[in-house]
C-alpha cells in the first residue's frame, strides 16, 4: 500500500486516468488514514495519508481494517473545497461570496484544494495569485486553474497556438 501526503493525493486524483468513480475512506489507525481510489476499467488502488500531517480530518473516524473496510465517501474532502476569484478580487467558496479574501473564514482556507481565477488576462490571474499567496500560506496542496480560450489552437495567433491547423484528409 502506498503512502502519499495529501499533496501526493491530490495530484495522483488530478491526473487523468481511467474512469475515477471516486474515493472512499477505509478507516485510521494509531499511525494512518486509509482510503481507495475506485476505478471503473483499472484495478482500484488503496493508499493511506500519515495522521503526522494533521490534514486529512474526517468528521468522524473509525477503525480500519484491511479485509473488510468500512467505506465512506472522501472524494470531496481529498480534493478540497474549490475558490472562484471573479476579476474583482471576490471569493466564492461553498456557495457564499465574499466581497474579498479577508472576508473567508480561516478555518476554510485549510480546506481549499483548488482555485480557479476567473480573470482572463494571464498577467492579471498572475498578479492575484500573488496577493492570494498570504491567505494559503497554511493550506497544502492547492492547484490552481485559469480560464482558457473559447477558440481551438488551429484560430488562435501563430504565437498562441500549440499546433498548426489541424490536418484535414482528403485536402
Amino acid at each position: 500500500m502506498e503512502t502519499l501526503t495529501l499533496q501526493g493525493a491530490r495530484d495522483y486524483l488530478n491526473r487523468p486516468s481511467t474512469m475515477s468513480r471516486g474515493v472512499d475512506y477505509l478507516g485510521s489507525d494509531a499511525g494512518f488514514h486509509y482510503f481507495e481510489h475506485k476505478q471503473e476499467i483499472a484495478r482500484d488502488m488503496r493508499f493511506r495519508i500519515s495522521l503526522a500531517e494533521g490534514i486529512y480530518l474526517p468528521h468522524e473516524t473509525m477503525p480500519y481494517h484491511s479485509c473488510f473496510p468500512e467505506r465512506r465517501d472522501a472524494y470531496d474532502t481529498i480534493k478540497g473545497l474549490h475558490l472562484t476569484i471573479q476579476s474583482d478580487f471576490t471569493c466564492t467558496l461553498e456557495g457564499n461570496t465574499y466581497p474579498n479574501p479577508a472576508e473567508v473564514p480561516a478555518e476554510l482556507w485549510q480546506k481549499v484544494g483548488t482555485v480557479h481565477f476567473a480573470e482572463k488576462r494571464h498577467h492579471e490571474a498572475k498578479q492575484m495569485e500573488q496577493r492570494l499567496a498570504p491567505y494559503l500560506r497554511n493550506t497544502p496542496a492547492v492547484r490552481f486553474t485559469y480560464p482558457v480560450s473559447g477558440l481551438p489552437a488551429h484560430l488562435l495567433p501563430h504565437k498562441y497556438a500549440d499546433s498548426g491547423a489541424p490536418e484535414r484528409p482528403g485536402l
